[in-house]
């Protein structure tokens, strides 16, 4: 009985003194700076979700850090998560938003350095919606034009969903698209779109509602398809992405490629980093998102907003993640024909 009271009061201290570890983690962060790194350049949805978290995160953060943005593009997202997972500090003084093909690329890219599983989320701001839309001078007014007349679409790299819905589409549903990728960023994109250079434009559709709503009044830009977890209202009869699927090995792959249009613009922690410096920054992220200057500021750029907590994250992924062995292995060798073959 007395060495079962030692062990029970050996616990309780344990216990208690986690409270002022806790503690003293979070004054850590007192005069420090946490970096907050995107995977693109810092001037379309990245850069704007990223600087909104830099704006506002820090003065929840016991210790108030600085918060500042690190823009490391290239590889279509893989530098920067690759960078996260082998190299950046596991202190929790660097965060990253993955990019949305992160779990994608995580499992079918032989590429790609990191397990996706092991991200540890911390919260997001709002999902993923983008269309691909072509000018009315590109003679395609649906989808099913694309299947008869070629045309071009481009974007930031092969496996980054500005391009490679495209691939996707030419794969599942018939298509005919010609990729170019090597642009920095949507932006990028875009003029080549006004020039002429492009004929598929893949960016978020509140950009497009925002730029160009006259234009989409007028039919002068046309959406062909969305990329997003459900249809739009607005575009009752444009097609989802991953509506697409013909068999199992399509579908299998459309829930893992579609699932970073439910991880949007998310805050994460590479794998290390202690659970209680993770716990700290969900808490502060919370409290974050009551704060009004947040939703003002998203207002005014006409961004998304709908956030999400942490543990909703993990489950959407987690379930995306869920396959068989010889699930796995099919879709990876249909993935890797569509690199292949682009």
């Amino acid at each position: 009985m007395k060495r079962i009271l030692r062990i029970s009061a050996f616990m309780a201290l344990l216990a208690l003194g986690s409270l002022p570890a806790f503690a003293q983690t979070a004054a850590s962060f007192a005069g420090k700076t946490v970096r907050i790194v995107i995977p693109s350049a810092v001037g379309g949805e990245y850069g704007l979700y990223s600087q909104l978290m830099a704006n506002h995160l820090g003065k929840y953060v016991p210790g108030n850090p600085a918060v500042i943005v690190q823009a490391m593009p290239g590889g279509a997202g893989l530098i920067a998560v690759n960078w996260m997972f082998a190299a950046a500090p596991k202190d929790g003084t660097v965060l990253f938003i993955p990019p949305v093909n992160a779990i994608q690329d995580g499992v079918l890219d032989p590429k790609a350095k990191f397990d996706p599983s092991k991200i540890q989320w911390i919260g997001r701001l709002a999902d993923l919606t983008q269309v691909g839309a072509v000018l009315k001078r590109s003679g395609v007014t649906a989808l099913e034009g694309a299947k008869t007349k070629q045309l071009v679409a481009a974007g930031i790299g092969l496996t980054n969903p500005t391009a490679f819905n495209a691939r996707v589409l030419n794969e599942i549903a018939g298509t005919k698209f010609k990729i170019l990728v090597g642009y920095r960023g949507t932006a990028d994109v875009e003029l080549g779109w006004l020039r002429g250079e492009v004929d598929l434009w893949t960016v978020g559709w509140d950009a497009v509602k925002l730029k160009y709503a006259k234009e989409l009044v007028s039919g002068e830009v046309i959406p062909l398809f969305v990329y997003a977890p459900q249809r739009l209202p607005e575009l009752p009869d444009v097609p989802l992405l991953s509506e697409f699927g013909r068999n199992d090995t399509e579908n299998a792959f459309l829930k893992i490629y579609t699932v970073g249009t439910a991880m949007g613009r998310s805050l994460a922690a590479p794998p290390d980093v202690p659970l209680p410096v993770v716990d700290m920054f969900r808490e502060a992220f919370r409290k974050m998102l009551n704060d009004p200057a947040i939703k003002e500021t998203l207002d005014k750029a006409n961004a998304r907003y709908n956030p999400l907590d942490s543990s909703e994250l993990e489950k959407m992924v987690a379930e995306a993640l869920k396959m068989t062995n010889e699930q796995a292995e099919k879709t990876r060798a249909f993935y890797q024909h569509m690199v292949d073959n682009p």
